[in-house]
């Protein structure tokens, strides 16, 4: 989710809050002029103040409830109902995306003015421990309702996270009100050592995540997104290895794919568009994190969907899979390489294995392979439809540096990563055969192109591959 997206989710919750805060202050308005003050006699005051804290209370809450669950579907989630804790760090660490630090990032800023108002509303939650205990369980309601709703997993990252986010909101509070009480001079001014132990969590939090970002930075080559966030439990699986050992290689050489900055991405979206005779509409081109989507100009609705790692690309033409009367266009099958060529005006690689799939899908295989300064890898596949030609065009043939060579595991070393548990799948097992395998590439999260052991295995009677990074850590 963008910053943007973010902003509009609060805006979306904010005139619902703003409108919830006018009935409920209405009503309270009513209550306390018309029957407390007047019929009753009441002499008790309320503050404009605390009037006001309530309001800005109720309007935060809405948006809160509306952001977490009442702005997603009720969904099925598989048998995971729980994530433990750190679990949402793992595998934002292993798949590197700025979406998923935003979102934990998100989870403690979004409860620091909880942390602010509550003291604001009440002396009670000018105790520490009440207000931390407070934002706790107003995040476990969260997340039990979320649970019981299918609207989400009960996470405990955003638990702690929310928590966190209280106690540095709580830190703002008794921060500012020190300074405050500076600059009124009041008798009672709050301890110094109490406000300095509240900044605590703050400056914990900021550590926290300075390490991990820094950590990333200085690392040589990226993250692998294949590689598992914990453990499988390998206790109960009865493992079979059918491969015999072959020469055991000791290091590999890693590559380097380019990474495209927004404009870089965009001259390539234009230029791949245009090599099909259309013009792109610039008003409607949208920027992600790590993709870029361009649109063309007039009816057809064509688009182009580019990866800044490595200038992957994903080309729709969205006109041509019905026809006029409304009818799904019908797979062109049996076409040749020529024909396929002919009707892709890229630059395939000569020497790329070309085979047919299924359902008028193509596919150009470049093998991994040097050639002076150029180095290609990967794969290009289109599909093609009788009378109107290409539907889409998938290119993930990738132009790379050679790096350096990395020491690697042996294929003996790579079997015990799979029987350390050192791997990911969806479900239980309880029999494993590995067949084969083979050496292949794959992108990281900076852009390197890193060798991986690939294995083909019979998982409970499902054939299945398991990746295993080559290089050593």
């Amino acid at each position: 989710m963008r910053i943007t997206d973010i902003i509009s989710l609060g805006i979306t919750y904010l005139i619902p809050g703003l409108i919830l805060a006018a009935i409920v202050v209405l009503g309270f308005a009513v209550g306390y002029f018309l029957v407390y003050k007047k019929i009753l006699k009441g002499k008790r005051h309320i503050k404009a103040g605390t009037v006001a804290v309530c309001v800005m209370l109720m309007v935060y809450l809405m948006i809160v409830i509306g952001a977490t669950m009442l702005s997603r579907p009720s969904a099925v989630f598989g048998t995971q109902k729980i994530q433990l804790l750190f679990y949402s760090y793992r595998d934002a660490w292993v798949n590197w995306k700025a979406a998923s630090w935003r979102a934990i990032i998100l989870n403690y800023v979004m409860f620091i003015p909880l942390g602010i108002l509550l003291p604001l509303l009440g002396k009670i939650f000018r105790k520490g421990y009440v207000c931390y205990l407070a934002g706790f369980l107003f995040s476990a309601f969260i997340e039990l309702v979320q649970l019981c709703t299918h609207r989400g997993l009960f996470e405990f990252d955003d638990l702690l996270g929310n928590t966190v986010g209280t106690m540095i909101g709580y830190g703002i509070f008794t921060f500012g009100s020190y300074v405050l009480s500076g600059i009124k001079k009041v008798d009672k001014k709050p301890a110094l050592k109490h406000m300095i132990l509240c900044q605590i969590p703050v400056i914990l939090t900021i550590l926290l995540f300075s390490m991990i970002f820094i950590q990333y930075s200085v690392k040589e080559l990226g993250n692998n997104s294949f590689v598992a966030v914990k453990k499988y439990n390998m206790d109960r699986v009865a493992v079979k290895n059918n491969i015999v050992p072959g020469e055991c290689v000791h290091s590999m050489p890693v590559y380097k794919a380019k990474v495209l900055s927004v404009k870089e991405a965009e001259a390539k979206g234009r230029e791949v568009m245009n090599s099909f005779g259309l013009n792109v509409d610039e008003s409607r081109t949208i920027v992600y994190d790590e993709t870029l989507i361009m649109y063309s100009a007039g009816d057809g609705g064509n688009s182009i969907w580019i990866d800044y790692l490595g200038g992957k690309y994903t080309l729709t033409f969205h006109g041509v899979f019905f026809t006029e009367d409304g009818k799904e266009s019908r797979p062109l099958i049996g076409a040749s390489e020529e024909e396929v060529r002919n009707a892709v005006p890229l630059m395939i690689p000569a020497d790329a294995f070309f085979t047919e799939q299924e359902n008028g899908m193509y596919e150009f295989t470049v093998g991994l392979h040097e050639s002076g300064e150029d180095i290609q890898s990967g794969t290009l596949r289109c599909n093609l439809y009788h009378d109107v030609g290409v539907g889409r065009i998938e290119n993930r043939i990738l132009d790379l540096n050679r790096y350096k060579d990395f020491e690697t595991y042996d294929i003996n070393e790579a079997l015990e990563q799979i029987y350390a548990g050192r791997w990911s799948y969806y479900k239980d097992i309880s029999e494993m055969t590995i067949e084969s395998y083979r050496i292949d590439y794959s992108l990281d999260s900076k852009g390197f192109y890193q060798p991986d052991y690939v294995f083909s295995c019979i998982l409970d009677g499902v054939q299945e591959e398991i990746h295993i990074p080559a290089i050593k850590p």
